[in-house]
């Protein structure tokens, strides 16, 4: 998996709440927004792309407010049912992959700041 694709990740995880949780969350589905603009930023050239990630970082923090919506959900945190602890596990190993992607996102891009070869994902 492509780490750039980590809040489509998280969001295919949060529409399969039901079905691995028994849970319906509330979620804004960020996929359909989120798939041409990572197709624009792959294909730009710097210019551009560097005027698209604000927007890509905007759909990044947004899905990360509701990874932590979905791990501070009672009903889910409390269950007892292996499938709701793996699904919780696959949401919070998600959302740390994409709480980095953000940070050397914004190092590389908005602060014009080298990533270290050692942190870089």
């Amino acid at each position: 998996m492509k780490y750039k694709n980590l809040h489509r990740q998280l969001s295919r995880l949060f529409a399969k709440s039901h079905d691995e949780t028994g849970i319906k969350l509330q979620f804004t589905d960020q996929r359909k927004t989120s798939k041409p603009l990572a197709f624009s930023i792959f294909n730009a050239k710097n210019a551009k792309k560097e005027a698209l990630y604000p927007k890509y970082l905007r759909i990044a923090r947004t899905v990360l407010k509701q990874a932590k919506r979905a791990l501070d959900h009672d009903d889910i945190k409390n269950s007892s049912h292996e499938k709701s602890q793996q699904w919780l596990a696959n949401v919070e190993h998600y959302k740390k992959l994409l709480l980095k992607v953000i940070d050397q996102t914004q190092q590389r891009v908005i602060q014009k700041e080298k990533v270290p070869a050692s942190e870089k994902l």
